[in-house]
């Protein structure tokens, strides 16, 4: 279903004014408000007030010279945030590459199978270590080395 907001310049006053200190300071649930009545705004060509102009603007100069968009747009987890399920999977889906990969291949070391899995999901190093560390004990390949349990039971 296709979402649509009509947008005003007053709406966008409100949110400058009531929401932008709050996303500011992390307040979750303000960015995400903020970003979706923005995205509109700007489809529909309504000028954005100065504060709410800079606070894109700026977010998004950082993305293009490769900061971090959670950052650039101040979204935090909350402290014991969960991963969404959709990272979750991707994690998990890393991490059956890894094992798979080093199953085919036992004198490869754990390094070099990061790595490739790095290169062919486009991914950096870092995040396949991080679901590696996260997440190596949630996946257990089955002798084939084709098919694997996750944490969840599934076979994948």
């Amino acid at each position: 279903m296709a979402e649509y907001i009509h947008i005003t310049s007053e709406m966008l006053l409100m949110l400058e004014q009531e929401k932008l200190p709050l996303a500011l300071k992390g307040d979750y649930e303000a960015v995400k408000l903020l970003l979706l009545v923005l995205s509109f705004a700007v489809e529909q060509g309504i000028p954005l007030p100065q504060k709410l102009a800079g606070f894109l603007a700026g977010a998004l100069r950082d993305i293009s010279r490769g900061g971090n968009p959670g950052k650039a747009f101040c979204i935090k987890r909350k402290r014991g945030g969960r991963d969404t399920s959709e990272a979750i999977k991707r994690a998990v889906d890393r991490v059956f590459k890894i094992k798979m990969i080093r199953h085919h291949n036992p004198d490869m070391s754990l390094e070099v199978a990061i790595a490739q899995v790095a290169e062919t999901e486009g991914a950096s190093e870092e995040t396949v270590k991080a679901a590696w560390r996260d997440y190596r004990n949630s996946v257990i390949l089955n002798a084939d080395g084709r098919s694997a349990l996750t944490h969840s039971g599934k076979l994948k």
